[in-house]
């Protein structure tokens, strides 16, 4: 009995270890295999990217180097007919449906044979899938913009510019010059009334480096002013700026008037208040310049009005101030108090009448008197000529020999009597 136990004992045991044997023979393949699988998963992962073609080799169906092949083909000019890029953007749709990347390769071999029509299925498919996709989008524009659908480009310009800010330097300038056009900004509109998260970057490319700022500000009050938020109320300052510089002062003028905290009788005023030395307007409002040498602002006098003062280092003349004055042509008197601050120094005060906002302009007028410690008021007959179109008065003080500190209060423009 014991040795029929043993025996079957042994048959019993020889089976189960050929049986264990077996299944730990085919774990052990299994198990080679997944680790294979696994590394070759994970080297195509990183390599299906950077290096598609050796990621093949290794995953010969994997879907994102499939594409990533394809893009490298179609990159070349004289591949983009060539229809192994389309077969391997649908086998990669194949391994992975929820592919934009494929259906916009397939889109583009489309448009290359049959026009952008023929691409704009595929393309439409790619967008449901991901708006992520920046080559999808940008196609849907210049798509758009074939059919004169100015609307669905701008919304593609915005899908675009949410999920990729380096298409920024791509997009903005383009943009830029389209927004100058009336029939196309008012499509715009919407898009500054409920602000898009890229507004602020845009409106400073556009401020900045637009050829006609004019447009952009009217383009902005018939949106009803730009939002109300620091970074706006910046760059609302830095468009005053540019439409002075490019002399489309009445311009400026409308648009100043439509900000708030605007006093339309501020822009044919020379005289110092609390509106005229706002510096959210400037120069519309008196601008003090910031340069070596030169430490002003504007102060208290003792009658409670506002003075001017300021400390200029000895050297050549020195530009203060500037403020425009938008007065029709004809005959003006010009009329300022003035002097220094203490007994020492040697200064004088130069001021001109310019009719351009551009850094080149040349006086039309000018006007210089020695200051000295008794204040003195200096009055001077101007002619602001036709087509000055940007009447402005400019505040220059040179200092001899050392510093000088200087005040000057009292400014005023009237008509001659």
């Amino acid at each position: 009995m014991r040795k029929r136990r043993s025996r079957s004992g042994s048959r019993a045991f020889s089976g189960f270890s050929a049986r264990v044997a077996a299944r730990i023979a085919l774990f052990g393949l299994l198990g080679a295999g997944l680790a294979y699988l696994a590394f070759a998963n994970a080297f195509s992962n990183v390599t299906h990217r950077g290096n598609p073609r050796l990621a093949l080799r290794f995953t010969p169906d994997d879907p994102v180097a499939l594409t990533g092949l394809a893009a490298i083909r179609i990159a070349r000019d004289q591949n983009l007919r060539d229809p192994a890029i389309t077969a391997l953007a649908r086998q990669s749709l194949t391994e992975l449906a929820i592919n934009p990347a494929a259906l916009r390769l397939i889109g583009l071999m489309a448009s290359a044979d049959g026009g952008l029509p023929a691409g704009r299925r595929a393309m439409l498919l790619a967008d449901r899938m991901s708006r992520r996709d920046t080559a999808t989008q940008l196609w849907l524009i210049e798509e758009a913009v074939a059919r004169n659908d100015i609307p669905g480009a701008l919304q593609r310009y915005d899908n675009a510019l949410r999920v990729a800010g380096e298409t920024q330097q791509v997009l903005f300038p383009v943009l830029t010059a389209a927004l100058e056009d009336p029939q196309i900004s008012d499509s715009f509109i919407p898009y500054i009334r409920e602000p898009t998260p890229w507004l602020g970057d845009f409106v400073r490319h556009a401020v900045r480096n637009s050829r006609r700022p004019a447009a952009y500000a009217a383009l902005f009050m018939r949106a009803g002013g730009l939002p109300r938020d620091p970074v706006f109320a910046s760059l609302e300052q830095e468009l005053i700026k540019r439409l002075i510089d490019t002399d489309a002062s009445a311009t400026a003028a409308r648009y100043y008037g439509s900000l708030q905290g605007a006093d339309r009788r501020v822009l044919r005023s020379a005289a110092f208040s609390d509106r005229s030395v706002d510096t959210r307007f400037v120069p519309l409002t008196w601008e003090i310049f910031t340069l070596p040498g030169l430490n002003a602002a504007f102060v208290r006098s003792g009658s409670d009005a506002l003075a001017l003062q300021g400390l200029v280092e000895a050297g050549g003349a020195t530009p203060v101030a500037r403020k425009v004055v938008l007065v029709p042509a004809g005959t003006y008197r010009f009329r300022a108090r003035q002097g220094l601050i203490g007994q020492g120094g040697t200064a004088e005060a130069t001021w001109q009448l310019l009719c351009s906002g551009g850094n080149s302009a040349q006086p039309v007028w000018s006007r210089t008197d020695p200051l000295v410690a008794q204040r003195r008021a200096v009055e001077a007959s101007l002619n602001v000529p036709a087509r000055c179109y940007t009447p402005m008065l400019r505040l220059l003080v040179t200092a001899t020999g050392s510093s000088a500190e200087f005040t000057i209060q009292s400014v005023s423009l009237e008509p001659a009597a």
